[in-house]
């Protein structure tokens, strides 16, 4: 039986299956961690590049599925479950900014390390996070939120 050259690699054309809201979670935790409990609008679709009508839009979906608290005219908050989310596309992100800077020892490309943190899960970055001895901080200088293979803080 003559075997494909293809027969132990795994190929795919699905599309992307990237969740866009993860993003707006993203930047909420990142805004929340500095101190903006009730971020504005224009303030989030600023930080995403989109327009405020399409943040809105996202938000009410949000809030319909428990992950953000929509306050119109007001602002949005993240809820426990879209703050969870948040947190972790934060770590994946910062993982792979520390991965490509000090495991590749390349140059640091930030679009490459979030485009990629779409595609993680908890057990590849536990991984990563150990085999890189658990950094704290990612090459800019912000906190990588510890996973849970991380040593407990002393």
């Amino acid at each position: 039986m003559k075997r494909s050259p293809f027969d132990d690699e795994f190929l795919s054309v699905e599309e992307e299956k990237h969740d866009s809201s993860e993003e707006y979670l993203e930047a909420l935790y990142m805004m929340e961690q500095n101190g903006v409990e009730l971020a504005p609008i224009g303030q989030v679709a600023d930080a995403l590049g989109i327009k405020p009508p399409s943040a809105v839009q996202m938000f009410k979906r949000l809030a319909e599925r428990g992950r953000v608290e929509y306050l119109e005219r007001q602002g949005v908050r993240l809820l426990e479950p879209g703050r969870e989310i948040g947190r972790r596309m934060v770590r994946y992100g910062r993982m792979m900014e520390a991965f490509i800077v000090d495991g590749l020892e390349m140059e640091l490309d930030v679009k490459l390390a979030h485009s990629v943190e779409h595609s993680l899960n908890d057990a590849f970055v536990d991984a990563l996070c150990t085999k890189l001895d658990h950094p704290t901080e990612c090459p800019h200088g912000h906190p990588i939120p510890p996973g849970d293979c991380c040593p407990p803080l002393e």
